[in-house]
This record gives C-alpha cells, sequence and structure tokens, in this order.
C-alpha cells in the first residue's frame, strides 16, 4: 500500500510491525479480525497495477503492429518481384501475331473481322473454356488476343484450326518455369495482372507437311 495521511492512525489500531521499503509499507496484524476498526488503503495498489497493465498491452500492440506491417510490406514486395519478373518474360517473347492499335481494332470490329467476346469468371471452370475455345477455333474464328483482365477474347475471322487448349494449375512458377517452356518453344499471349492469381496463357506452333497445330496451354500460378 503507498504512505498516507491515515498511516500512524492505522498503525496505532492495529498494526504490530511495519517494514518500509521505497513507497512501499508492509504490515502484520496480530489482533482477531473482529476488532479491527480501521484498514489501509489499497487504491494506490490497484492504480499501479492498472497502469503496468496498460504500459504492457501498449508494448504488446506496438509489437505486434510493428511485425504485422513488416510480414505485410516483405510480403507486398515479393509479391510486386514475381509479377515484374512474369511481365519481363512477356515482354521478351515476340507475339504470336501483329498487334493492332486501338483504332485499328476498331475499324476490323466494324468491318467484323475481328470479334470480341466476354468470358467472365471463366477461371472456375477452365474445362468449359477449353471447349469454348475450342470450339471457336473449328468456327473459323481464331485467337487473336485476351485483355489484361483476361475476361474479354478477341478472334480474327480467319481458316477453321484444329487448336487444344489445356488449363493447368501450378502452385508456383519461379524463372525455370519459363525458361522450360520457352526453350521448348512456347509462346506466352497473356498474363493476368492480379498479384495473388497469375493466369499464363502460353502458345505453341507446331508446323507440319500438310497442316499447322495450334496449341495453346493455359497455367494459373497461385
Amino acid at each position: 500500500m503507498e504512505i498516507n495521511s491515515n498511516l500512524k492512525k492505522i498503525r496505532l489500531s492495529w498494526m504490530s510491525k511495519v517494514l518500509k521499503r521505497g513507497k512501499w509499507i508492509v504490515t502484520m496484524n496480530e489482533k482477531p479480525l473482529g476488532k479491527l476498526k480501521t484498514f489501509p488503503v489499497r487504491e494506490g495498489v490497484v492504480k499501479h497495477n492498472s497502469m503496468l497493465m496498460y504500459i504492457y498491452a501498449s508494448i504488446l500492440m506496438f509489437l505486434t503492429y510493428t511485425t504485422t506491417i513488416i510480414t505485410i510490406n516483405k510480403t507486398n514486395k515479393k509479391l510486386s518481384g514475381e509479377y515484374i519478373q512474369l511481365r519481363k518474360f512477356q515482354d521478351k517473347v515476340p507475339s504470336l501475331q501483329v498487334k493492332f492499335n486501338k483504332d485499328e481494332e476498331k475499324k476490323l470490329k466494324r468491318s467484323g473481322r475481328l470479334i470480341v467476346k466476354w468470358k467472365i469468371g471463366w477461371v472456375y471452370a477452365p474445362d468449359q473454356l477449353e471447349k469454348w475455345l475450342e470450339g471457336m477455333e473449328e468456327q473459323g474464328h481464331n485467337l487473336y488476343r485476351v485483355s489484361d483482365s483476361g475476361a474479354v477474347f478477341y478472334f480474327m475471322k480467319g481458316e477453321s484450326r484444329r487448336v487444344s487448349y489445356c488449363a493447368d494449375f501450378k502452385h508456383r512458377a519461379d524463372r525455370s518455369y519459363f525458361n522450360i517452356h520457352r526453350e521448348a518453344g512456347w509462346e506466352i499471349v497473356f498474363i493476368s495482372s492480379s498479384l495473388f492469381q497469375k493466369w499464363v496463357v502460353w502458345s505453341l506452333i507446331t508446323w507440319k507437311v500438310k497442316n499447322d497445330h495450334n496449341y495453346i496451354v493455359i497455367d494459373l500460378i497461385n
């Protein structure tokens, strides 16, 4: 308990021994509890303990917050680095076809040569996307490009082709993943802009004596 103005009165009424250390006092009572008329005030002890609790809680919250911020920053840097690497690979690989600017694409759309199709949420049903794209190729609608969001598909009117599409799930992709595909002749057609789910569209053209087949694989990098 802290020293207060009633200390002398309390000591005279029931304290037999007193031990003082700084602001703290330890007392001992040798009388029966029923004969005590005055009791010490413990408000100072309660305030002291409450202050310690707030200090420790504040320190714990600060450390937790700091650790969380550091972890988030490291994760963001890692994800941003992976995304930059993906874009670098896309820039290094030549395009499958000649790309037109927006004005040229508008003219092609008006002429009917360029067909635009929306496919929202295809990542939840990749098998249906495969069948749909294969059907478009058989009808002579050749895949030209995919929008940055991955929801819009652009087709050029051409010849009927046998094109095989495959959706492949990847837990992780590093530099070797891209190098292996590039060395095998694969070409990147599309990379999603998401930092958490990265879809990569590859294209591989093989030439034969009579027919050429365009094989495209879609990989999900998580």
